[in-house]
Protein backbone atom coordinates (compact mmCIF):
# COMPACT_ATOMS: atom_id res chain seq x y z
CA UNK A 1 0.00 0.00 0.00
CA UNK A 2 1.77 3.06 -1.08
CA UNK A 3 0.94 6.81 1.09
CA UNK A 4 -1.87 7.96 -1.23
CA UNK A 5 -4.01 4.76 -0.76
CA UNK A 6 -3.29 4.98 3.17
CA UNK A 7 -4.71 8.48 3.13
CA UNK A 8 -7.91 7.41 1.51
CA UNK A 9 -8.26 4.26 3.81
CA UNK A 10 -7.99 6.39 6.77
CA UNK A 11 -10.23 9.00 5.49
CA UNK A 12 -13.11 5.94 4.24
CA UNK A 13 -12.43 5.03 8.21
CA UNK A 14 -13.29 8.11 9.46
CA UNK A 15 -16.60 9.07 7.40
CA UNK A 16 -17.85 5.33 8.08
CA UNK A 17 -21.41 5.03 10.24
CA UNK A 18 -21.76 3.30 13.01
CA UNK A 19 -24.62 1.79 14.36
CA UNK A 20 -25.36 3.54 17.81
CA UNK A 21 -28.78 5.72 17.36
CA UNK A 22 -30.41 7.94 19.20
CA UNK A 23 -32.19 5.97 22.34
CA UNK A 24 -29.77 3.02 22.85
CA UNK A 25 -28.16 1.37 25.62
CA UNK A 26 -24.65 1.36 25.03
CA UNK A 27 -21.55 0.54 27.28
CA UNK A 28 -19.13 3.39 27.78
CA UNK A 29 -14.98 2.46 28.46
CA UNK A 30 -13.39 4.00 31.47
CA UNK A 31 -11.07 6.52 30.93
CA UNK A 32 -8.76 7.02 33.63
CA UNK A 33 -5.12 8.66 32.78
CA UNK A 34 -3.64 11.82 34.27
CA UNK A 35 -6.23 14.72 34.38
CA UNK A 36 -9.30 12.29 33.08
CA UNK A 37 -11.21 10.57 35.78
CA UNK A 38 -14.29 9.22 34.10
CA UNK A 39 -15.89 6.28 35.00
CA UNK A 40 -17.88 4.95 32.28
CA UNK A 41 -20.28 2.39 32.72
CA UNK A 42 -24.17 2.08 30.73
CA UNK A 43 -25.82 5.19 29.30
CA UNK A 44 -28.17 6.00 26.92
CA UNK A 45 -27.37 8.18 23.53
CA UNK A 46 -29.56 11.49 23.50
CA UNK A 47 -27.92 13.18 20.77
CA UNK A 48 -26.18 11.83 17.69
CA UNK A 49 -24.20 14.55 15.68
CA UNK A 50 -22.54 14.06 12.19
CA UNK A 51 -19.45 16.68 11.87
CA UNK A 52 -17.11 16.57 8.94
CA UNK A 53 -17.86 13.08 8.27
CA UNK A 54 -17.37 11.99 11.57
CA UNK A 55 -20.00 11.05 14.17
CA UNK A 56 -20.33 12.08 17.89
CA UNK A 57 -22.20 10.90 20.62
CA UNK A 58 -23.94 12.72 23.92
CA UNK A 59 -25.22 10.34 26.10
CA UNK A 60 -26.96 10.13 29.45
CA UNK A 61 -25.80 7.70 32.30
CA UNK A 62 -28.47 4.56 33.55
CA UNK A 63 -26.87 4.99 37.34
CA UNK A 64 -26.21 8.71 38.41
CA UNK A 65 -27.64 10.75 35.38
CA UNK A 66 -24.38 12.57 34.67
CA UNK A 67 -23.57 13.65 30.89
CA UNK A 68 -20.72 13.56 28.31
CA UNK A 69 -20.59 15.03 25.11
CA UNK A 70 -18.97 14.07 22.01
CA UNK A 71 -18.14 11.06 22.63
CA UNK A 72 -16.55 9.14 20.15
CA UNK A 73 -17.62 5.82 18.67
CA UNK A 74 -14.27 3.99 19.25
CA UNK A 75 -15.00 4.21 23.62
CA UNK A 76 -18.49 2.70 23.10
CA UNK A 77 -19.69 -1.12 22.55
CA UNK A 78 -23.67 -1.79 22.29
CA UNK A 79 -25.20 -2.93 25.75
CA UNK A 80 -26.26 -6.57 25.75
CA UNK A 81 -28.58 -7.06 28.77
CA UNK A 82 -27.73 -9.83 30.88
CA UNK A 83 -30.36 -12.54 31.33
CA UNK A 84 -29.38 -14.72 33.83
CA UNK A 85 -31.31 -17.38 35.55
CA UNK A 86 -34.41 -16.96 37.51
CA UNK A 87 -34.56 -15.90 40.58
CA UNK A 88 -36.23 -18.54 43.07
CA UNK A 89 -38.99 -17.21 45.53
CA UNK A 90 -38.57 -17.34 48.88
CA UNK A 91 -41.25 -19.81 49.29
CA UNK A 92 -39.19 -22.38 47.42
CA UNK A 93 -35.92 -21.23 49.59
CA UNK A 94 -37.50 -22.57 52.69
CA UNK A 95 -39.62 -25.12 52.02
CA UNK A 96 -36.75 -27.38 50.17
Amino acid sequence: MNIFNAGLHLDAARTQKTTFIEGQLVNVDKRTEVGICKSGGVARITSVTLHRGVESYDVCYVLDGTREKQLSASIMAEHVEYAGRPRRSLESEHSG
